[in-house]
């Protein structure tokens, strides 16, 4: 009866183990699925290696037990041990192969990246190039150019003394467009307090800018102001950089 017993004990061991399937081991194949582009077969690889783990292990807890016995289950149990161990052997070369095929989509990954990379910094440095070479006086119809040494005090549409000097030295390029040239001065705000708010604001700004322009010399008949508001942001509101860039005075070369 003590035998029969344990043999009952042992066969719940390992069914118990049988059954075992992690989510983590799904999470990996769909990774694998999605950089494949199919069915990925890394997700099989690893449940089968576990599977064959657990076997292994069950079949050692049946040898513990069978050791308090007598010799007949003792032949048995180390029968059933080689079977797993095998069995997680061949597992673990599955593994191995679905760990190459991982490492091989990740170098690749990784020269894309790279590759990626290398074309962005190369755009930027073009762009970078451009802006500098770009001036009010030879951009083209439809820029806006930011007016970046332009700005004012905290709810204020008052120029600062260095923002009036700022703005004669662009006087100079402004009439190099000639005399039709037509501008508009375009305020805008980030998004902090209400839209009616930073609309007028904005207008204000906008309005003590092109005054300015006009009193050094821009014709009033062809510069015009308008405010906008935070209705074309160029940055994330919800960062102080992003609404310090937000807040700013453009000028749009019609």
């Amino acid at each position: 009866m003590k035998k029969i017993t344990s043999l009952i004990g042992i066969s719940a061991i390992l069914g118990g183990c049988a059954s075992m399937a992690p989510t983590e081991v799904s999470q990996v194949e769909n990774d694998i699925s999605l950089a494949k582009g199919g069915t990925g077969t890394f997700g099989e690889y690893v449940l089968h290696a576990q599977q064959a783990d657990c076997d292994a292990a069950s079949a050692q807890q049946h040898l513990d037990i069978a050791k308090h016995y007598d010799g007949q289950l003792l032949g048995s149990s180390a029968s059933h041990l080689a079977e797993a161990q095998a069995a997680a052997q061949s597992a673990l070369g599955h593994r191995r192969e679905a760990d190459a095929v991982l490492a091989g989509l990740q170098n690749s990954w990784d020269n894309k990246l790279a590759a990626l990379e290398s074309r962005v910094a190369a755009n930027e440095g073009m762009l970078n190039r451009h802006h500098e070479k770009m001036t009010i006086s030879n951009a083209p119809t439809g820029t806006a150019i930011r007016l970046e040494g332009v700005h004012f005090s905290f709810n204020s549409d008052s120029l600062t003394s260095e923002s009036k000097t700022y703005l004669d030295s662009v006087v100079p390029e402004i009439l190099e467009r000639g005399p039709n040239a037509k501008l508009e001065v375009a305020g805008h705000s980030d998004n902090t307090g209400s839209r009616e708010y930073n609309v007028g604001l904005s207008q204000q700004r906008a309005d003590t800018v092109r005054d300015y322009l006009v009193s050094r010399g821009v014709s009033a008949e062809n510069i015009r102001s308008a405010g906008y508001g935070p209705d074309s942001p160029v940055a994330d509101n919800s960062t102080n950089e992003g609404r310090a860039l937000n807040r700013r005075v453009d000028l749009v070369l019609n």
